[in-house]
């Protein structure tokens, strides 16, 4: 196949349908560097475009590869041309589809197009379904231009490791924000360009969702799985007292001070350019129950936005945090009358467990999805710090069964890393009151 020959002819057959090459490309839904590099000879349209641009071109597949309009000729030499022609794209189709998506490197995610704002299910790959959320097309492009679309993409797996291993690298390189919701390690990445919310669910739910950059917060937790369960929005001023950018390469260790004169140093993504000095109201979203300080904010809710602002003193912002329906109270352990919790045989890693609960109160007690683990230091229980990544739990209530039982899995390796050896206790909730179970690693 010519590369040259091909690419003179798309940029003829362009020229006579009088298009643009961006008028093409956003046919085609490529970007118009490709279109470049395809008329240039640098490289060839992706297969799964040969189709559309061909019926945009107004040529055959034939014409296409072999780079010029088919002439007329006699039946039999016709028929011979058009078994020779049939051969040579099957083989072509073949080579491609064979290797190409092994060695397709993801250098760019571009999202076109605007629908209405809904969810719509564009593709399944194997256990996994795929979404998009206020989007009509998803490329995936490498660093030659040429792009994909990605429901085609898709059903490749070589392509889901490569794009999870995109995302992961941008992230590391600070280009994407990353939060963990905590259901087994669902990922939202995000730029201000496109979100992608990678599902990984203790039910075992794996789909993604393409979308806007506010696509997250517009689905308001409705996606992998999930019926829709409100994310709480809240407000607070912030002194800032210092900035360290020489610590992370992303991050910023950053001192501030509330209007309670409560002093905590935290990591903050540097995109924010805080000043020493200034004040801002930093906007959060959580799903996550804690006691009101500083430092917990900063480690259980979503930093949704930063902006300088002149309120001080007493007209600085301080928002209730809705989400905290009660606070941490140690001394109120394990005072429910009937109702006890245990760790299932066979269960307990340092990683997880499965607790059963034995509610025989006659309550109609719920429980939701939250818990903390607490560790024994010198004789006394206290909560283990997290590792720092952005989580959130699962709005689902459930209740006993007939027997008075219900089993859930405590997945706490995304919250707090695997527990090193010790003795720990699992605390849960209902109805403002706390219980525990004890345990060994």
């Amino acid at each position: 196949m010519d590369q040259e020959k091909v690419g003179r002819f798309i940029a003829q057959r362009r020229k006579n349908k009088k298009l643009t090459q961006q008028e093409l490309a956003e046919k085609l839904g490529v970007s118009e560097k490709a279109i470049s590099n395809w008329e240039n000879g640098r490289n060839m349209p992706d297969v799964s475009l040969y189709k559309a641009l061909c019926d945009i071109l107004d040529i055959s597949i034939e014409e296409l590869i072999n780079g010029e309009k088919k002439r007329h000729r006699s039946p039999k030499n016709s028929r011979n041309k058009v078994i020779t022609g049939l051969c040579i794209v099957i083989i072509v189709l073949f080579v491609i589809l064979s290797h190409f998506w092994q060695k397709f490197d993801i250098y760019s995610i571009e999202v076109s197009g605007i629908n209405e704002a809904e969810v719509i299910k564009v593709a399944t790959n194997k256990t996994r379904d795929i979404y998009y959320y206020g989007i009509d097309n998803v490329n995936l492009c490498n660093s030659d231009g040429k792009c994909h679309e990605l429901k085609s993409a898709l059903k490749k797996e070589k392509t889901l490791d490569s794009l999870n291993n995109f995302l992961k690298s941008q992230y590391d390189l600070g280009n994407l924000e990353k939060y963990i919701v905590y259901d087994g390690g669902t990922a939202i990445y995000r730029s201000s360009r496109f979100t992608t919310i990678v599902c990984n669910t203790l039910d075992g739910n794996h789909d993604m969702y393409f979308g806007g950059p506010n696509m997250a917060e517009f689905l308001d937790g409705e996606y992998c799985g999930y019926s829709k369960q409100k994310i709480k929005k809240f407000v607070r001023t912030y002194h800032i007292l210092n900035v360290d950018k020489s610590e992370a390469k992303n991050f910023s260790e950053v001192t501030l001070i509330d209007n309670k004169n409560n002093s905590e140093t935290v990591k903050i993504n540097s995109k924010y350019d805080l000043e020493v000095g200034k004040y801002y109201e930093f906007t959060f979203t959580t799903r996550k129950i804690y006691t009101d300080t500083i430092s917990n904010i900063f480690t259980y809710s979503h930093i949704t936005s930063i902006s300088e602002t002149d309120r001080i003193g007493n007209n600085q912002r301080n928002d209730i945090i809705s989400a905290n329906q009660y606070e941490d109270n140690v001394s109120d352990l394990n005072e429910l009358d009937d109702v006890t919790m245990t760790i299932k045989d066979g269960t307990l890693t340092n990683s997880e467990a499965v607790i059963v609960i034995n509610d025989s109160s006659d309550m109609n007690n719920v429980y939701g999805a939250w818990f903390r683990i607490d560790k024994k230091i010198n004789g006394e229980y206290q909560e283990l710090k997290t590792t720092g990544e952005e989580y959130a739990f699962n709005s689902m209530a459930y209740m006993v069964d007939e027997n008075n039982i219900l089993e859930m899995k405590a997945f706490w390796k995304v919250m707090y890393g695997e527990l090193e050896s010790g003795e720990y206790r699992l605390v849960k909730e209902v109805d403002g009151k706390y219980f525990s179970v004890e345990f060994i690693i």
